[in-house]
């Protein structure tokens, strides 16, 4: 819906699957991340807890989107523009102040693949190959490492797979920030804990024999909970 309707409207949108639906799904992240108030996300989840192939959306041109619109114009001239423009700003305001926390650059990471952005995609994970393997949790290692994974699949439109080329080492390198920080968990009794050691240990095509490692003493002398 444009300026000339002031009603609601539902979408269901297949980007894997629809060129036009890829479209809509880009442009609607996009505005997102300018802030423009137009859709609003509800979440999906696909079988068995994993991640849903379709998006659904509740859009709407309001006064708010007419309020928001000119604000989104000063990062850009085109919808594509103004999104890299707003992302790179953001990065370059961390830039002079205190850097970037792990979190930080995974959030980047997913505005700027969601948005199709590949030139600022391969920014992004210049920062996570700086950021993630030194300061960032195992969790955040595996939320990284997930991304990756769709990366290179191709899952997110507008995000070609052959963005990862100039990053050839950046999944190794986490994986083995993420196996350094395993007998960190011995003691804990947290369930997202007990969640990322079973999340990693299946991903045993890389350092099988230190993870396999790291797992048997785990098994013999960590807590019920990890063990």
């Amino acid at each position: 819906p444009g300026p000339g309707s002031r009603e609601p409207v539902s979408l269901r949108l297949d980007p894997s699957r629809s060129a036009l639906d890829a479209r809509r799904e880009v442009a609607l992240r996009r505005f997102a991340v300018l802030g423009v108030t137009y859709g609003q996300e509800t979440e999906t989840t696909g079988v068995g807890g994993a991640d849903a192939l379709t998006t659904r959306w509740t859009v709407a041109w309001t006064p708010a989107t007419e309020a928001t619109v000119p604000v989104a114009g000063m990062w850009g001239v085109t919808l594509e523009a103004a999104a890299s423009g707003r992302l790179r700003a953001r990065r370059a305001d961390r830039d002079r102040r205190d850097g970037h926390t792990p979190g930080e650059v995974l959030a980047d990471l997913v505005d700027a693949a969601r948005c199709g952005l590949p030139d600022v995609v391969g920014e992004v994970l210049d920062d996570a190959a700086t950021v993630l393997p030194s300061a960032g949790t195992l969790r955040d290692l595996l939320t990284a490492l997930d991304l990756l994974d769709r990366l290179r699949s191709g899952h997110l439109p507008g995000t070609p797979g052959d963005v990862l080329d100039a990053h050839p080492t950046l999944a190794r390198e986490l994986e083995t920030a993420a196996v350094a920080q395993l007998d960190g968990l011995a003691g804990s009794e947290d369930v997202a804990d007990a969640r990322a050691l079973v999340e990693l240990s299946q991903r045993t095509e890389a350092h099988g024999a230190r993870l396999e490692a790291c797992l048997r003493r785990l098994a013999d002398s960590a807590a019920p909970l990890i063990a």
